[in-house]
């Protein structure tokens, strides 16, 4: 009689869920790419939407308030330098973190069609995060 070593089979439940560590790992790669590919402002002025860059605004501003800083303040954005009093300072964080955070709601709603089964393979993945941006940015 054979020896079977029954920890080496793979069963079709443990291969769609392997498929779907796989596929919520590639999504949230993407999200994580477009969340930091940068924001338009207006059209001549993109800026960062990088952790690090959101971090950097948002202190501006807070020490804005403590009076630690004067405004205007100079600003290196992808597209150049940018000038910015604090409303715009506002207006500029408000933008960038709603991208963010459509970024998190577009990879939230991919992920459950990959947990439904709805998305299925890799291919599939890139149009199901960019159908949902569109969405959440609405």
């Amino acid at each position: 009689m054979p020896n079977i070593n029954f920890d080496q089979i793979v069963t079709k439940e443990m291969t769609e869920v392997t498929t779907k560590q796989r596929l919520l790992h590639l999504l949230a790669e993407l999200r994580w790419r477009k969340e930091n590919e940068g924001v338009n402002i207006t059209e001549a002025a993109v800026f960062q939407s990088d952790r690090t860059t959101r971090v950097e605004l948002a202190s501006l501003l807070k020490n804005i308030a403590l009076d630690t800083i004067e405004t205007p303040v100079t600003w290196k954005a992808i597209s150049g330098w940018e000038v910015l009093a604090e409303d715009q300072m506002r207006q500029v964080l408000w933008l960038i973190n709603s991208h963010v955070q459509a970024c998190f709601l577009a990879e939230r709603v991919v992920a459950e069609r990959i947990e439904s089964g709805d998305v299925a393979d890799s291919v599939e993945i890139a149009g199901a995060f960019d159908t949902a941006l569109k969405g959440a940015r609405r």
